[in-house]
């Protein structure tokens, strides 16, 4: 079986639903820890959802890689934004009630990833997620 999953997604909200479907099936089909698969999901559903939102790209693409190190890449041609350092963290001390609308979802992904990374090149926005194992 295929260890990795390349797609290409309009960046509007159907299609990318439709690419969430296909990665829980993707997953689904490997044999991957609960903790992974969901850290794979969510991630692509919070980052998918920042690129259809706030980006201004008319499509992006996504890879999902399985073997050895499990790493998902994002790819659109939309505004220059680094999530990892353009964003704003959340007051987690803060109470819930108080807090601003956003931050908590990246967050979230920064807890359960091994690495994040961002890059610039070509005119693209390159959103590089690796995750651990275990």
């Amino acid at each position: 079986m295929n260890a990795t999953l390349h797609l290409h997604v309009d960046a509007t909200e159907e299609p990318l639903f439709q690419a969430m479907n296909q990665v829980e099936a993707f997953v689904s089909g490997h044999d991957l820890p609960p903790g992974l698969a969901f850290a794979i999901q969510l991630t692509v559903e919070e980052l998918g959802t920042n690129i259809v939102k706030y980006s201004g790209a008319p499509s992006f693409t996504m890879e999902l890689q399985l073997a050895g190190r499990p790493t998902l890449t994002l790819r659109d041609s939309g505004r220059p934004f680094d999530p990892w350092s353009d964003a704003t963290l959340p007051d987690l001390d803060q109470p819930l009630e108080e807090r601003p609308i956003g931050g908590l979802g990246l967050h979230m992904i920064r807890q359960l990833a091994a690495a994040c990374n961002y890059q610039r090149l070509d005119h693209q926005n390159i959103i590089t997620v690796t995750f651990n194992t275990e």
